[in-house]
């Protein structure tokens, strides 16, 4: 029975995504024309998010995916992949300034650690966007 009411909720949802002309209907951006976002936000983000989210083909579908799951970012923030390359960067260089200090370190660290200093990069990112507006 709960494999009968799951498969009518599937044809739900892909009926309505095809209705949608979505494949992730009810995001933020729903229906609304690339237009609306800066071009190079938007091309940034649709190569981002297919390979953050699909299996990174160069597909007409996993290209959609992408670009309504960057649409739903910009959505948010409209210079969103301005700001993630930025703060890639800022964790890249905050782990190179590790890696020099840490050269007696043979095991490496664990996944805690990591976590930590990605969150402090991301918090100093976040005080130094906030005093460039």
């Amino acid at each position: 029975m709960k494999t009968k009411n799951l498969l009518k909720s599937s044809i739900a949802f892909y009926k309505l995504a095809a209705k949608e002309k979505e494949l992730l209907p009810g995001g933020l951006s729903t229906n609304e024309p690339d237009s609306k976002y800066n071009k190079e936000q938007i091309e940034i983000g649709t190569e981002v998010e297919r390979f953050e989210h699909t299996d990174n083909k160069d597909t007409p579908r996993n290209n959609q995916l992408g670009k309504e799951i960057a649409k739903d970012h910009l959505e948010e923030i409209p210079d969103y992949y301005t700001y993630l390359k930025e703060m890639e960067e800022l964790a890249e260089e905050e782990g190179k300034e590790d890696d020099d200090d840490d050269d007696d370190d043979e095991e490496g660290e664990d996944d805690e650690e990591i976590e930590e200093k990605e969150a402090n990069a991301v918090v100093r990112f976040l005080k130094n966007a906030k005093k460039s507006k």
